[in-house]
């Protein structure tokens, strides 16, 4: 399976779940495991899977994309959110950071 149709058919199960950034959290789940940039993941869609990561990857990546089918949040599977430039750890115990606080947080500052 080569990285263009790992993307395409993954991105498809996640649209027929009603998610509508499907091919954006393929590409960050894809990114996490691989630990290759978006540019380098996009500029290498022929390059076959098994080649790059392991059996066990391959395997890790279903259970990510399956835990995103029952539409639970891309910062919970990840287990890290980006915040006002920083990351932090999340989980289904902590709140997720919202874009809206980031505005409110940048408009106190101002």
């Amino acid at each position: 399976m080569t990285i263009q149709t790992w993307l395409q058919d993954n991105t498809k199960k996640l649209l027929d779940a009603g998610i509508t950034s499907a091919r954006l959290d393929c590409l960050i789940l894809l990114e996490d495991v691989l630990t290759k940039d978006r540019t380098w993941i996009l500029s290498h869609p022929e390059i076959h899977l098994p080649s790059i990561c392991t059996r066990t990857d391959l395997v890790h990546m279903e259970g990510l994309v399956a835990r995103r089918v029952k539409h639970e949040p891309l910062a919970y599977i990840r287990g890290k959110c980006a915040f006002y430039g920083r990351e932090f750890l999340v989980s289904p115990a902590t709140l997720q950071p919202r874009p809206e606080s980031e505005s409110i947080i940048t408009l106190l500052l101002e």
